[in-house]
């Protein structure tokens, strides 16, 4: 249609890393403006879990993510940039890290901040309702994993 803008569209990949110690959960939040997840664009030929690899490599510097199979969280937004209207899909998986690994987050110029929170901690500094839900589904998931493994 006339005047209709052409919408572009992004596909992005992300993930709630965490770890645990005595029994309690905690979350990695990276900050640029705000407070969220590890996650960018997934780049050509590469897979969920390739781009998620890499953005953990590159945003915090962790290797040795453990995919928790069965999670997955799908956002949706728009938003405009440069007076061009985008479309933007993100997938976030699920991924453990060990307790080793976690002292190993160095994050990228992308962020001015980095935090490992508890998930009251995390739900708090969490501005994004989307993201709260999402966290609130990995908690309630990643508890029943880590149960199921006691077991």
């Amino acid at each position: 249609m006339e005047g209709e803008e052409e919408m572009k569209k992004e596909k992005s990949a992300g993930a709630i890393i965490y770890y645990t110690e005595n029994g309690i959960i905690y979350f990695l939040l990276v900050k640029s403006t705000y407070w969220g997840f590890v996650k960018g664009w997934i780049e050509e030929n590469e897979s969920i879990t390739e781009t998620i690899k890499r953005e953990a490599k590159e945003e915090a510097n962790l290797d040795g993510l453990e995919f928790i199979k069965g999670f997955e969280y799908k956002q949706h937004w728009t938003y405009r940039m440069n007076n061009q209207l985008i479309s933007k899909d993100a997938v976030f998986y699920l991924a453990k890290i060990s307790k080793e690994e976690a002292k190993n987050v160095k994050i990228s110029f992308e962020h001015v901040e980095f935090k490992w929170a508890s998930f009251d901690e995390a739900m708090k500094l969490l501005r994004i309702k989307d993201n709260q839900k999402m966290l609130a589904k990995a908690y309630e998931f990643v508890k029943e994993h880590e149960k199921q493994k006691r077991l």
